[in-house]
């Protein structure tokens, strides 16, 4: 029984370093679980899918494709490193603070806490 649970575990690592290739982890956790020192050897010789990671990179938007060259930039790039002409960048500048932010000077616990003990609260300090 702690053998099947130790492979359990164990199975995780070439499924791992195969996900973080552009595998898919399910198949290659049960690859694992079957035949775990040929998966992990087999993982570990495996050469990364760069479509998938590319796709992987696009859908959560940490890369864009170039419109010019198709080629993944960073969202924050201005310049394509690759054949060098201008873009316009995707994200917006720096959220702007709020004009008017409300006061949280208590956390409402400390307030209750001081209220059942019948200490009156300090006013807050007026905002600049």
């Amino acid at each position: 029984m702690e053998a099947l649970v130790l492979l359990l575990i164990i199975a995780v690592i070439p499924a791992a370093i195969a996900s973080n290739k552009g595998r898919n982890f399910f198949a290659w956790y049960v690859y694992g679980i079957l035949l775990w020192i040929v998966a992990l050897i087999h993982a570990l010789v495996l050469k990364p899918d760069m479509r998938a990671m590319d796709e992987r990179r696009l859908a959560t938007g940490e890369m864009r494709k170039c419109p010019h060259c198709a080629e993944l930039v960073k969202q924050e790039a201005t310049v394509c490193r690759y054949c060098q002409r201008s873009l316009t960048p995707l994200l917006p500048s720096a959220p702007r603070p709020d004009p008017d932010p409300a006061p949280t000077f208590l956390d409402s616990r400390a307030v209750k806490r001081r209220e059942q003990k019948g200490r009156e609260i300090p006013p807050a300090p007026p905002l600049e």
